[in-house]
């Protein structure tokens, strides 16, 4: 989990405060990690995004990096997927 930290410092893509608020209500995913599915202001959709600490976008899975700006997120919907941010590659 501290690497999430440490990766959402080095290039912030934060959450509006309404979809932190709402983040803050739901289940966490694992300890400071929400992975949910995100829906656009463009229409796009991405189903599964990790968001740590409530408020930092900091993965989508399938991305080498975040591919949108956080404030372009119209909502959030907490999907609780296994994300797998420890396995060791080649793991299964």
């Amino acid at each position: 989990m501290r690497d999430l930290f440490y990766l959402a410092l080095a290039e912030v893509n934060e959450l509006t405060p309404r979809l932190t608020q709402q983040l803050l209500d739901q289940p966490e995913t694992s300890p400071d990690l929400h992975v949910a599915q995100v829906h656009l202001a463009s229409g796009r959709t991405f189903p599964e995004v990790a968001i740590a600490n409530c408020s930092f976008v900091v993965a989508v899975r399938g991305y080498p990096f975040v591919p949108f700006d956080a404030h372009d997120i119209v909502s959030v919907e907490v999907t609780n997927r296994p994300w797998g941010f420890a396995a060791k590659p080649g793991a299964h």
